[in-house]
């Protein structure tokens, strides 16, 4: 469970320490402190378990809109071990397929039959310009080619999810 793996990691590094985790949201529970100032307790689930972590007025304020059940997010936040329990103070939160677009260096996608490059065409250039390039592999008698395209497009896991589905399309991995 990402909690537990957290608290060790915090108590082997003497009680504090920055984390990354990514979860999706399953709960959420908005309050306002006696100064007037509101703030955020989150559950999230990963693989291995449910975590709870909590947002200020500043952060809320900030993603308040992403905090929907069933959204991935990834979660920037401060860990710290108080009364054998952690605490997980969100410094930073934002949707999870953002965050792979705005890290993703591209997409290498092997084609199996050619009758897709078309819709792959489409499709890439439906998406946009973006920062992430994209290597198409296709089949030739004598061998596989592999094509860099020369312009740069948006790597999303919309985009990963799509071009996985048009029949044709061998395997898709990111570069």
């Amino acid at each position: 469970m990402a909690s537990d793996r957290a608290l060790a990691e915090t108590r082997s590094k003497g009680g504090s320490t920055r984390l990354t985790l990514a979860g999706i949201v399953v709960g959420k529970q908005i309050r306002t402190s006696k100064s007037g100032n509101r703030f955020a307790f989150v559950q999230l689930t990963d693989r291995a378990g449910v975590f709870e972590v909590t947002l200020f007025s500043e952060v809320l304020a900030t993603c308040r809109e992403v905090l929907d059940a069933g959204v991935p997010l990834l979660v920037r936040a401060d860990a710290r071990v108080e009364d054998d329990a952690l605490r997980l103070l969100v410094s930073r939160l934002e949707p999870l397929d953002k965050a792979v677009e705005q890290t993703a260096v591209g997409l290498e996608i092997h084609v199996r039959d050619t009758r897709a490059l078309e819709p792959l065409r489409s499709l890439i250039a439906k998406e946009g310009r973006g920062r992430g390039r994209i290597r198409v592999v296709v089949p030739t008698g004598e061998g596989d080619v592999g094509i860099v395209l020369p312009e740069a497009y948006k790597v999303s896991s919309q985009l990963r999810g799509a071009v996985k589905a048009i029949p044709g399309i061998d395997f898709v991995r990111d570069l």
